[in-house]
C-alpha cells in the first residue's frame, strides 16, 4: 500500500547484489543481512515520525478518508502499480494490487527474492497501529496472481 516502499527498492537490491555476487555471501545469508539493514531503516524512520502510524489509523477509522484514498489509488500508473477495488464487507479497507513495480524492477535485475522482505514493511507499519490489523493471503513477489490487502478491526 506505501508508495514510498518504491524508493527502497533500489538501495535494498544494491546492498544486496553487493553482498551476493560481489562479495560472495550466500544468497541465504545475503538476504538476512540486507533485511537486517533494512528493518533497521524502517524503525529509525518510524521512530522519527509517530504521526504517521496515527495518521494511517485515523484514515482507516474514517469512511471518507478511506474512499478518497481508495479513489486515488485506482488511478492507472504507466508501469505502476495497479490497484483493484476488492469488496469484504468485514474491512475497513479492501483492494487487490495486480501489478508492482517492485516485483517488476526486482526481477529485471535478477533478485526478486528482495521482495518479500520490502513486503513484509508493510506488516510491521500496521502491528505499529492500534485496533487494525492487516490481513492478505498472498503477495506479488512471492508469486501470486494478486496481493490482496485487507485491513479489518482486530479482534480483542
Amino acid at each position: 500500500m506505501n508508495r514510498k516502499l518504491f524508493e527502497l527498492c533500489p538501495p535494498v537490491l544494491a546492498i544486496y547484489l553487493a553482498l551476493h555476487h560481489d562479495l560472495g555471501v550466500d544468497r541465504g545469508p545475503a538476504l538476512r543481512l540486507t533485511e537486517d539493514m533494512l528493518l533497521a531503516f524502517h524503525r529509525k524512520q518510524r521512530s522519527r515520525s509517530p504521526l504517521l502510524g496515527a495518521a494511517l489509523e485515523i484514515m482507516l477509522r474514517l469512511r471518507p478518508a478511506r474512499s478518497l484514498l481508495l479513489k486515488s489509488m485506482l488511478t492507472r500508473e504507466p508501469g505502476g502499480f495497479r490497484f483493484d477495488r476488492a469488496s469484504d464487507a468485514g474491512a475497513l479497507l479492501a483492494f487487490d494490487v495486480r501489478a508492482c513495480p517492485l516485483v517488476a524492477f526486482a526481477r529485471r535485475h535478477g533478485a526478486p527474492e528482495v521482495v518479500p522482505m520490502i513486503c513484509r514493511l508493510d506488516d510491521l507499519q500496521v502491528q505499529a497501529l492500534h485496533g487494525v490489523e492487516l490481513q492478505r493471503t498472498g503477495t506479488l513477489g512471492m508469486g501470486a496472481e494478486r496481493r490482496d490487502f485487507r485491513y479489518v478491526t482486530a479482534k480483542k
